[in-house]
């Protein structure tokens, strides 16, 4: 991680330099995403967003694409945080994006930020509906296997496992979750 953090911060600088904002924020987003603290992850989310209003040169569809991902970590890493209030006002902003949108990145950002926060409030079942419209997040695909195994549905769970171990996919979302899964013997209830 480490190395990570200095090769990505660099590249936001460079792109900084270059007004490059949507590759400045991509590379805070992509820091973020693997954070173990909470409240790094938070900066750099804060950071990423800071970028995409720089200049107005992004088009609306990136800009809109990659606010709602940020939004979407940012309600994740605020519930884990413990902060409510910012998780709840993110998944606010996210869900207006997604009601006025049919894009299918933030209509994937809403759902999975939706999920994830509702789990994290153990209301499993408000949080597989919104987990299954998400199905290919690695993240939301570990909480979906959650939210059935707490709800009682063994079948499901062992069949989003499944899909889980055979996630291959060159993000850091599947580099970051899919080899703990692999590991973990499979579930049985």
């Amino acid at each position: 991680p480490a190395e990570a953090d200095r090769a990505f911060a660099e590249t936001a600088e460079q792109a900084h330099i270059l007004g490059l904002d949507l590759q400045e924020s991509w590379a805070h987003q992509r820091m973020a995403e693997y954070q173990a603290d909470d409240a790094a992850a938070l900066k750099h989310l804060q950071a990423a967003e800071d970028a995409l209003s720089h200049r107005q040169e992004i088009s609306q569809l990136d800009h809109d694409e990659e606010l709602s991902r940020i939004l979407r970590y940012r309600t994740v890493r605020a519930a884990h945080a413990g902060n409510q209030e910012l998780a709840q006002k993110a998944l606010h902003s996210l869900e207006g994006m997604a009601a006025s949108s049919r894009n299918l990145v933030i209509q994937s950002s809403y759902h999975g930020a939706a999920g994830a926060l509702l789990a994290s409030q153990e209301k499993w079942q408000d949080a597989i509906a919104h987990l299954e419209e998400d199905e290919n997040d690695p993240s939301s695909m570990q909480l979906l296997s959650r939210a059935y195994y707490e709800s009682g549905a063994s079948q499901k769970m062992h069949e989003v496992e499944e899909r889980l171990r055979g996630t291959n996919v060159p993000t850091i979302e599947q580099a970051v979750v899919v080899p703990g899964v692999r590991l973990q013997k499979p579930s049985t209830m």
